[in-house]
């Protein structure tokens, strides 16, 4: 009998414990969802390593709370089902040969695109991958061919494969690009929504601006994985390259220097534009980054640009790249 009350004390013991654990749970949710983004300001200040923290009160969307702001970037990019998902991994280049440094906008001043911003549209992967092949058909034309491609083409054109606003899986802009082509920003600006494909109708929207698609090359598309050095040599040669990163709130706040933080507070997944790399000094020691052009505008990180660690929230885990269609 008195093993049998024992046996009842303990059960009722981990049934409480348990109704307690779900109850702290259900209390941490609660906190977390009225939480704003401005109240993670102090341990995101007093974390930050190597790069400058931005103060709220700049934050366009420092009153919403994380669940809110989550739902802007969940669906903007995917991944390929079954794909390594994002991970972080130091790494160490093997190829002395490399310069320490570069910069695409220096190599080819005129041909690397300005910096543009996606506003509330869930279109970077449409902005990383028209961002790329511009400025590579630039590169590849000797400056002949230097037009700036329509985000808005895919965005309202690409529907059979990707989401509009609401992001694609990336490999598919790719696609879009090899086999449908799109016209120039000239002819069918953005319009931060999704509208009419007017390509349809083969006539910009400007009657005045001539009317002609550009393509990927055909089977030029790759996706390496994870390999640094490969990734430098691509950029050196033909020019920026689109790449994956895990958007956390960290980054977020970003405002200038060498972005270390591996928060792991996701918002979502964001496609941008890498053009060269370099190497900063954090607490005393070298850190290599990578040179990034985001499409958020001139108002986000440092002056439109970032200067991520390489190995961090990703950068180096989805990288892509294409070649221009040249015509003979």
């Amino acid at each position: 009998m008195k093993d049998s009350m024992n046996i009842i004390a303990d059960c009722s013991f981990i049934i409480m414990l348990r109704t307690n654990m779900i109850l702290f749970i259900l209390y941490l949710s609660l906190v977390t969802a009225t939480k704003k983004i401005r109240d993670y300001y102090p341990d995101i200040k007093a974390s930050a390593e190597g790069w400058e923290v931005a103060d709220p009160g700049d934050l366009p969307y420092a009153d919403l709370t994380l669940q809110e702001l989550s739902k802007m970037f969940s669906n903007d990019i995917g991944l390929m089902p079954g794909t390594t998902p994002l991970i972080k991994q130091e790494q160490k280049p093997r190829d002395s040969s490399l310069p320490s440094s570069f910069d695409a906008r220096i190599k080819w001043p005129g041909c690397i695109q300005p910096l543009r911003n996606q506003l509330t549209c869930g279109s970077c992967y449409a902005y990383g991958t028209t961002g790329v092949l511009s400025d590579r058909f630039c590169i590849h034309s000797n400056g002949r061919v230097n037009i700036t491609l329509s985000v808005q083409d895919m965005v309202s054109c690409a529907g059979y494969i990707c989401n509009g606003c609401n992001g694609c899986v990336y490999p598919y802009s790719w696609i879009y690009l090899e086999t449908s082509g799109v016209v120039t920003e000239e002819c069918f600006p953005y319009k931060n929504e999704v509208t009419e494909c007017i390509p349809d109708t083969k006539r910009c929207i400007d009657g005045r601006v001539k009317y002609e698609k550009y393509y990927a090359k055909p089977w030029s598309t790759r996706y390496p994985y994870m390999n640094i050095d490969k990734i430098k040599k691509e950029i050196i040669t033909n020019g920026p390259v689109a790449a994956v990163i895990i958007y956390t709130l960290d980054y977020l706040y970003y405002r200038g220097g060498i972005f270390t933080s591996d928060n792991r507070i996701m918002l979502g997944t964001h496609m941008v534009k890498l053009i060269g790399w370099g190497v900063g000094h954090v607490k005393g020691e070298p850190v290599e980054y990578w040179i990034i052009q985001d499409s958020q505008g001139i108002g986000f990180g440092d002056r439109g640009y970032s200067y991520i660690k390489m190995g961090i929230i990703g950068v180096d885990s989805h990288v892509s790249w294409s070649m221009p269609l040249l015509k003979s």
